[in-house]
């Protein structure tokens, strides 16, 4: 064999062997990956470009579902309120990809994807800007855990995010398309209703005080109150109930048949009612077949809607009453009118809304109305007993999970007054 003849039968066999010793291609990673290594990897650099790239994934991503994705990689350098929002973009789109959560029926639903996704994506981009504003990135990287950073944004963490640019723009568009709400109303129950406020608490959906369309008084044509009005020393419970009546009601007829009902049918000369008795409607009226709120009697006077059944407990002296139009001995009100109670019920539990700094500026007869809510409660549960079915068996317990969710201290108290 001569020389070049051996030297090619050698490199010959050195690469028939070295292809035989080539790894297998490995298969593409899959975009659930491309997903979260790059959620895991903010590039603080361009973190626009970051974030439309992510974006772009989330509108790629398949509606089937996965049994799993891969893990969540807490990056390094980034403070505890901006690694929470990464952390809550990744827990969404988690129950995106595999519809593993019970409490989110609906996450496999195309608007999940292409409204829910991108807003909890924008709240985890926002933080990281905010850091990037205050601060050097490259100080950041070398400082991690920055305690200051985190408190400074902390009103911005992904479960207390502003109404209006997070959960406010979902309910917007609960409202505003009603295919939105079309698979909570297939199968809807009080359980399911439960679930429903479940998931609006979780995931900080209601309406923005700006956003709730509060129908006043004199639009609604209700009159002046027609005799002296008590004012509330402070505003302690929201009463809610329901008006055993359609969905549609009429509210100036409503007031007009409050104002005759007398005071004490045992003593006439005590005379009529001055106004309308409850503080707010949750209802629809003819001008519109959407659910509104209307304003009633004003907040800052004393109810006439329930009597307290014990001294200090809940009821007219203390307390602001919600009427929900419908009778629901059975069922549930419908998701509509549940987000817009539910809104209602936002504005007052925050001390610093625009609603209770309202009432607490407002002066009548020389006195003013602190708020200081500290529970929720269905009519019957703050009247004596028998006197009442009202909310009804079927929105009873939707009301107490909206008081455990946001007063858990306020359900403890109501206990122990009802058990005097």
């Amino acid at each position: 064999m001569s020389l070049d003849l051996a030297k090619g039968f050698f490199v010959g066999l050195f690469l028939v062997s070295n292809a035989f010793a080539q790894p297998e291609k490995m298969a593409p990673e899959s975009d659930d990956s491309v997903f979260v290594k790059k959620l895991s990897s903010p590039d603080l650099g361009d973190l626009a470009k970051w974030k439309a790239e992510l974006l772009d994934l989330v509108k790629k991503s398949p509606m089937h579902s996965v049994s799993a994705i891969p893990g969540f990689i807490t990056p390094n350098g980034l403070s505890k309120t901006e690694t929470a929002g990464l952390k809550k973009v990744y827990d969404v789109f988690s129950v995106f990809r595999t519809g593993s959560s019970e409490n989110v029926p609906n996450a496999k639903s195309k608007w999940f994807r292409d409204l829910r996704l991108p807003e909890v994506i924008d709240v985890a981009h926002t933080l990281l800007s905010k850091a990037c504003e205050e601060k050097d990135p490259l100080k950041e990287i070398l400082n991690a855990g920055d305690t200051d950073l985190a408190a400074e944004v902390s009103k911005s963490e992904p479960e207390k995010v502003p109404a209006r640019t997070a959960g406010g723009a979902l309910a917007l568009k609960m409202l505003s398309d009603p295919s939105e709400l079309k698979e909570w109303r297939a199968k809807w129950s009080t359980q399911s209703a439960i679930q429903f406020v479940r998931y609006l608490y979780t995931n900080s959906i209601y309406l923005a005080e700006a956003d709730l369309g509060v129908v006043g008084r004199q639009a609604s044509g209700l009159v002046k109150p027609a005799g002296k009005m008590n004012v509330m020393p402070k505003i302690e419970y929201l009463v809610i109930h329901h008006t055993a009546t359609g969905e549609d009601l009429n509210l100036k007829n409503v007031q007009r048949d409050h104002m005759n009902r007398l005071v004490s049918s045992n003593d006439p000369s005590k005379g009529t009612w001055s106004d309308i008795g409850p503080h707010y409607f949750v209802m629809k009226d003819k001008t519109s077949p959407d659910w509104q709120i209307f304003a009633a009697r004003d907040p800052w006077y004393r109810g006439a809607h329930a009597p307290p059944k014990v001294e200090g407990g809940p009821g007219n002296p203390n307390s602001i009453g919600i009427e929900t139009a419908g009778l629901y001995r059975d069922g549930a009100p419908p998701p509509e009118a549940l987000l817009k109670v539910y809104s209602l019920i936002q504005a007052f539990s925050k001390k610093d809304s625009q609603l209770n700094k309202g009432i607490e500026a407002t002066e009548r007869e020389g006195a003013r109305t602190r708020v200081e809510i500290k529970g929720i409660v269905g009519h019957l549960e703050c009247s004596r007993e028998g006197h009442t079915e009202c909310p009804g068996a079927g929105y009873l317990p939707i009301i107490q999970e909206w008081n455990r969710l946001l007063f858990p201290a306020g359900a403890t108290l109501k206990q122990k007054e009802g058990s005097k």
